[in-house]
């Protein structure tokens, strides 16, 4: 009969901890080969079925080495910067036992700030292809990468860097930066537009936006990297005022297609009466725009949408409805309906 393992000393970090934690508590190299305890990766540990998260793995390197910096797509993720579908949540490769289980967790909520303890976070599915690079961290030094775990070397100026706990990571600008040679134009352009939205103190318990335009361009200028062309491309299409990724989409869709640039989130008042703060909005032909995402389905936020339409037309506006199924098509059809309205209240192609 086998011996059962003793117990895992209290004091070491959980779930995920590094070889010299386990050390510095007792736990020997034997120990560690227990069944409770499952190897990550050379070195980093965890106990086992547990659903890893994505910040506890990078915790626990950055805890025990003081040169690692989270960076390029995991820092987005754990900053709650709007990142395209394509760019799957962090999961583990396929195969092996070394490989974390199903069920990272993401921070959630991308006006949540740097990631705390307390944020409550969406549950994914590990579904990897094998050796996909799932965690990315920056080093001065070289390191070794693992299956889930890519490590780039560079130098960080220290005033790119946050530190939360134990965690370090780069900051928002310094991660879009970064991605400008990992995404496409108008991905960073979303990226952008939340950077420098303007926050509501009331809902985000902050005034003041993550950066300005101009603190970006000045960052792009003196980024060495050779994403700064895209950046640049990128920053000339951002603008303040769009309060989700979804909206820059309709935003660009429009522009392309040569519809006026619009107003984002402008107050509407005819008459002394506030109509709201549309999504979109062309005051000079009295038409505007609202995405209408999933919170737009529960019954009282649709009944309250109804409303505010109807009022809006009662003074003379017409508000057009952008809906997440619109994205499939590159918002082609609400291309259409927008500027039908626009030449039934007067615009013109011609001028």
């Amino acid at each position: 009969m086998p011996r059962r393992p003793s117990p895992i000393p209290p004091a070491l970090p959980r779930p995920v901890f590094t070889a010299s934690e386990a050390r510095a508590v007792g736990v020997s190299t034997d120990r560690l080969r227990a069944q409770d305890i499952r190897r990550l990766a050379y070195g980093l540990y965890a106990v086992a079925d547990v659903d890893l998260s994505e910040r506890a793995v990078l915790t626990a390197i950055t805890r025990t080495d003081p040169d690692a910096v989270v960076s390029g797509f995991s820092a987005a993720r754990l900053l709650g910067l709007p990142l395209p579908p394509w760019v799957a949540p962090p999961r583990p490769a396929a195969g092996g036992s070394t490989a974390p289980r199903a069920g990272y967790f993401l921070s959630a909520g991308a006006d949540s700030g740097p990631p705390r303890a307390s944020t409550p976070s969406p549950t994914y599915v590990a579904t990897a292809e094998p050796g996909a690079p799932v965690l990315h961290l920056t080093s001065q030094s070289t390191r070794r990468d693992h299956s889930f775990i890519r490590w780039r070397q560079q130098t960080l100026p220290a005033e790119q860097i946050i530190t939360v706990g134990d965690l370090r990571l780069t900051d928002r600008v310094r991660t879009w930066l970064d991605l400008g040679t990992e995404l496409r134009r108008e991905e960073l352009v979303a990226i952008a537009d939340h950077l420098v939205r303007r926050p509501r103190p009331w809902a985000e318990n902050r005034s003041d936006p993550y950066a300005t335009p101009e603190q970006l361009a000045e960052a792009v200028e003196e980024h060495p990297g050779r994403g700064r062309p895209r950046l640049r491309e990128a920053l000339a299409l951002s603008r303040v005022g769009a309060d989700s990724a979804a909206e820059t989409a309709v935003r660009l869709a429009l522009g392309r297609a040569g519809i006026p640039e619009a107003e984002l989130n402008r107050e509407i008042v005819e008459n002394g009466v506030r109509l709201g703060e549309p999504d979109l909005s062309w005051p000079q032909w009295r038409v505007c725009l609202e995405y209408d995402g999933a919170h737009h389905r529960r019954r009282e936020q649709h009944r309250s949408d109804i409303r505010r339409r109807e009022q809006r037309e009662r003074h003379g506006w017409i508000e057009v409805q952008a809906m997440a199924d619109d994205l499939a098509d590159g918002f082609r059809s609400t291309v259409r309906r927008l500027e039908r309205a626009l030449r039934e209240h007067g615009w013109s192609r011609d001028g």
